[in-house]
C-alpha cells in the first residue's frame, strides 16, 4: 500500500506501472526513517555495502 501511495505517476504509466508495483511487492522491502537526505543516503550504502559483502 505504501508503495502504490507513493507512485506519483502511476495513472500516466498504466498498467505498466501496477504491473511493476506487483512485481515489486514479492520482494523484501524497508522502511526507514532520517533527518535529511544525506543521511539517509548514509544509511543505504552502507546497508548496500553491507549486504553485498555477506553474499
Amino acid at each position: 500500500m505504501r508503495l502504490s501511495a507513493s507512485s506519483t505517476n502511476a495513472t500516466v504509466l498504466g498498467e505498466a506501472a501496477f504491473e511493476s508495483l506487483w512485481a515489486l511487492s514479492h520482494k523484501p522491502v524497508f522502511a526507514i526513517a532520517y533527518p535529511d537526505l544525506a543521511s539517509a543516503r548514509a544509511l543505504v550504502d552502507r546497508v548496500w555495502r553491507e549486504s553485498a559483502d555477506a553474499g
